[in-house]
């Protein structure tokens, strides 16, 4: 009897202990993430242009550079020289500085007027160069001086971003503005700032487009001496074809090709509804350069943009050197110019 009361005590336990494990408050499981937080993640993490811009972390920024290299430069350094004065335009609307340029005053913001002068750069100063002991030196790919920057900057051990702003001008002002502003820690100005010029110019674009006929267009480029036709990946061209206009010369262009021979005979051929010079040097030399080799011709009277008094030259200002923050008003500027019943 004993026994049997011994067994049953002890089943009694058993069953008391599954009994505890039964009613023992379970861990709660991770909280799924709402649908709106998945996409705050997801747009904290996403890179814009990623052809371009191949990775970013909270050190560093790589991008793909003109030549196809993946380029890879520390977030905020804090001596950097630029060695051309429209990406150094750029470099300060993205809240960067620099201590050293190269000479003159066109496209440099105020605040670099008296920042060190390298000189001009076909004959860059060098060993000043060396002396600023740099973080970073920014250069565009498409001077010829830019291997040997390239070179010195590699044998001192200085990050070096090899950049062109030449081809798709628009397109690519977006882009290195967003470059810039992810390695100076500025991506909240660019969210604001800078989109809200490209919001202004895509507003413009927007409206040319929706315009049924379409202009066409000889675009120009002269100087006291040549006379040539601009392509579309050039900075008029770019922007002509963006508002939807016709160049009328591109089927003479190979592929990234900028400016091809002038043609008159391509002008009388295709008569465009505009002509569109821009200037080189000095205004009135490659006026005169023009009108000699030119506007002379005995049918240059017949072309139908001459006719109707659809002949311009363009401001320099916003046309031959990069408008950047007045891109807006460059756009406008043509767009009245080609669409003058819509734009006024």
């Amino acid at each position: 009897m004993k026994r049997i009361l011994a067994i049953l005590l002890a089943l009694m336990m058993v069953m008391g202990a599954f009994t505890g494990c039964g009613t023992k408050a379970e861990e709660p499981a991770p909280a799924e993430p709402t649908e709106n937080e998945a996409e705050q993640t997801a747009e904290g993490t996403e890179i814009m242009f990623p052809e371009f811009v191949l990775e970013n972390t909270e050190e560093a920024v790589t991008y793909l550079d003109p030549k196809g290299d993946a380029t890879t430069i520390t977030k905020n350094p804090e001596t950097v020289v630029v060695l051309m004065n429209s990406i150094l335009d750029m470099w300060y609307m993205a809240g960067g500085e620099a201590v050293g340029r190269v000479s003159g005053t066109t496209n440099v913001p105020e605040a670099a007027m008296d920042i060190e002068d390298l000189g001009k750069i076909t004959s860059l100063n060098m060993e000043m160069l060396v002396a600023l002991e740099p973080d970073l030196i920014v250069i565009s790919s498409t001077y010829s001086t830019a291997d040997d920057v390239k070179k010195l900057a590699d044998e001192n051990g200085i990050e070096c971003a090899l950049l062109d702003t030449s081809i798709e001008p628009y397109n690519t002002f977006e882009k290195m503005l967003y470059l810039f502003s992810l390695i100076n820690g500025t991506e909240e100005k660019f969210a604001t700032d800078i989109q809200k010029i490209v919001g202004d110019c895509d507003a413009i674009i927007e409206k040319a487009n929706a315009v049924e006929e379409k202009p066409s267009a000889a675009i120009l480029y002269t100087s006291a001496k040549s006379i040539k036709l601009n392509s579309d990946i050039t900075l008029v061209g770019d922007m002509f074809k963006l508002l939807g206009g016709e160049n009328i010369a591109m089927d003479a262009f190979e592929e990234g090709a900028k400016y091809v021979d002038y043609s008159f005979e391509v002008m009388l051929q295709k008569d465009p509804d505009f002509i569109l010079i821009n200037t080189m040097g000095d205004v009135e030399a490659c006026k005169a350069n023009f009108e000699e080799n030119v506007a002379t011709k005995d049918a240059w009277a017949d072309l139908k943009a001459v006719k109707e008094g659809n002949v311009y030259y363009m401001p320099k200002d916003l046309f031959m050197y990069k408008p950047n923050a007045r891109y807006a008003e460059a756009f406008e500027y043509l767009a009245k110019i080609i669409y003058p019943g819509v734009f006024e």
